[in-house]
């Protein structure tokens, strides 16, 4: 059956809709004072934006942002995160220095255009599979809207126990994973053509040797393409992908369905080409920054992980297809759409349980959170298609009303998704809208004293820090998104937060305080796993002896704090909150401050040392 486009492109917009409801939520609030903030749907965009805009500013792939050291010290040469990742932040990057967009501006676009390639995507993959486009629609669209409830997240918490609804869409986050996102499902559809219809008859030679057809060729290469885009842009969706392949070349081999030979070798073939990507990938791998690895909270355990919540939507889709094959006469486990489906749920068991075979634990919960639970939501759309074929629904009048009912309840399901999720951003976006005067008027100093560029800014709002990276050449003496970059080392991150707490006079009584309950303070000091038991399977709370520990440091800190403290780095700027809300009595202490312009509740001063 010939699929019709026009239902993937109302899948595609009925997401890209969804993608800008936060934008044009913002809109809406700050009418004609909106400033040009790109509001944010996850606070780790702000990071995102952040390398973004130094990409787009002409700064190499080594650079940091936040602190402005670019390859600056034999130190700095080391690969971050972002610098390894670097194929989504340069698809971005070259079309906005091209037409003269910013980082705010590109963010808005590839919310956009990444959510809308994502719904097409899906839907070609599924139409592929069922010849069903109107199924495919309803599952495109379901497959992300419930996205987030197939992880056991968002809106159903907020529901079902009070908790704050997030994250928001989670596939969808600029531009991590949400360039990647959609790539997966098209290298799954690559796959697919592969496994089923890659095999062609040119010539008599062809029809001997399907490796040597063009069209596999083709898909090989193609899917070798979607495979090292996905490596060079996330971690968990190349490994998904991986995984996915990996599952789908053993079961092939295990259940030799019809002509499984030419179906493995042509799978083992894309596999080798795709390991031959990560060649270059494992280089810039062991290039990296050992902070890399306390950041992202590298564990060692080969412990099972089972109880995930997609794990038990992947387990309900395997009950589907199982009673889909027994309800079949014609429908068994070497049908290709059975062994596909298979794949993908096996898959998601792999994700979670890598580490019985590697040893290492990294973070897995955003295999949960960020392609684990679509993977296992497709897999049970697709179950269902099985079980409702053989039990011959789909031939029935009421098919087409119930798959668009399914549609009708994803879109609401999303709505809800939209409203409760980026209510618990509103807020901030609006309040960072309201300062970006202040970034403004920081970039056009830039513009007029090129070493301002280079310049430093104390910034009390933590918010704003973290989003004027984004926006302004400027780098800020301390931010939430610091750590991910690989320039400053544990003690130099330590010692400018100390310099952060000086300048706020903070004093070591407060910061004790502070460590029972605040989650900046906390990962500031000690990491992101000490705050929360989600990001690490060894998360540990904070112990009473660190806490007078780094308490000790920070007195000996401030009680020392000399003119060498004040000028590593040395502060030219200081965005500070109106009134009375906080002692500038230390930073006046060695800076003279000159008013420059107030928006949004902060004054931008210009700082100058003392004497």
């Amino acid at each position: 059956m010939k699929i019709r486009w026009r239902f993937g492109i109302i899948a595609g917009l009925v997401l890209a809709m969804f993608s800008l409801f936060p934008q044009a939520k913002l809109i809406y609030e700050r009418g004609a004072e909106w400033n040009g903030h790109f509001a944010y749907s996850d606070v780790d965009e702000a990071a995102y934006a952040a390398y973004l805009n130094a990409l787009i500013s002409g700064r190499p792939r080594k650079s940091d942002p936040y602190t402005g050291l670019d390859g600056a010290s034999e130190r700095s040469k080391g690969e971050s995160l972002f610098s390894i990742q670097f194929a989504a932040p340069y698809l971005i990057a070259v079309p906005a220095r091209v037409f003269g967009m910013s980082a705010d501006q590109m963010m808005i676009l590839v919310g956009f255009l990444t959510a809308f390639a994502a719904g097409y995507a899906i839907f070609w993959l599924v139409g592929m599979i069922t010849s069903d486009e109107l199924f495919a629609m309803a599952a495109s669209i379901s497959t992300v809207c419930f996205g987030a409830l197939a992880a056991g997240e968002g809106a159903i918490r907020e529901v079902l126990f009070g908790e704050i609804a997030y994250p928001f869409f989670p596939g969808l986050r600029r531009y991590v994973p949400a360039v990647a996102f959609p790539v997966f499902f098209v290298f799954c559809g690559l796959v697919w053509k592969l496994f089923v219809n890659g095999r062609t008859a040119d010539n008599e030679a062809a029809s001997r040797d399907p490796l040597r057809s063009t069209r596999v060729i083709t898909l090989i290469g193609l899917s070798t393409i979607c495979f090292a885009l996905t490596a060079f842009s996330y971690f968990y969706i190349w490994t998904a992908a991986m995984a996915f392949l990996v599952c789908l070349t053993i079961f092939v081999v295990a259940i030799r369905p019809s002509k499984w030979i030419d179906a493995a070798g042509k799978l083992a073939s894309a596999e080798a080409c795709c390991l031959v990507t990560l060649l270059p990938y494992g280089w810039l791998l062991s290039q990296r920054d050992h902070s890399i690895d306390s950041f992202q909270m590298a564990v060692n355990s080969r412990a099972p992980d089972l109880f995930r919540f997609p794990e038990w939507v992947a387990i309900t889709a395997g009950a589907l297809l199982i009673g889909g094959m027994a309800a079949s006469k014609r429908s068994s486990i070497k049908d290709p759409c059975v062994i596909f489906v298979l794949s993908l749920i096996v898959s998601v068991f792999a994700m979670f349980n890598q580490q019985v075979v590697t040893g290492i634990s990294l973070q897995p919960i955003h295999y949960q959170v960020f392609i684990g639970n679509y993977v296992a939501a497709l897999a049970l759309l697709l179950a269902s298609w099985i079980l409702a074929k053989a039990l011959g629904v789909v031939e029935k009048r009421w098919w087409r009303p119930a798959v668009l009912v399914l549609a009708g309840s994803a879109v609401v399901w999303g709505g809800l998704e939209c409203q409760l999720n980026s209510s618990a951003l509103d807020a901030s976006n609006i309040r960072l809208d309201a300062s970006m005067p202040l970034i403004q008027r920081l970039r056009n100093e830039a513009t007029l004293d090129p070493v301002d560029k280079n310049a430093t800014v104390l910034v009390y709002d933590l918010l704003i820090a973290d989003k004027l990276p984004g926006a302004a050449p400027q780098n800020v003496l301390w931010a939430r998104h610091q750590a991910v970059f690989s320039s400053l080392s544990k003690d130099e991150s330590e010692r400018r937060y100390f310099c952060y707490l000086y300048y706020l006079n903070v004093d070591s009584t407060r910061l004790g305080r502070l460590l029972k309950s605040d989650n900046v303070s906390i990962t500031a000091l000690f990491g992101w796993d000490r705050h929360t038991d989600r990001l690490s399977v060894n998360a540990r709370p904070l112990t009473d002896l660190e806490i007078r520990d780094i308490v000790y440091r920070y007195d000996i800190f401030r009680q020392s704090f000399d003119v060498q403290q004040a000028t590593e780095p040395r502060l030219s700027f200081a965005i500070v909150p109106e009134g009375d809300l906080v002692d500038l009595t230390n930073l006046r202490r060695w800076y003279d401050l000159d008013e420059m312009e107030s928006a949004g509740g902060s004054i931008l001063y210009r700082a100058r040392l003392r004497g």
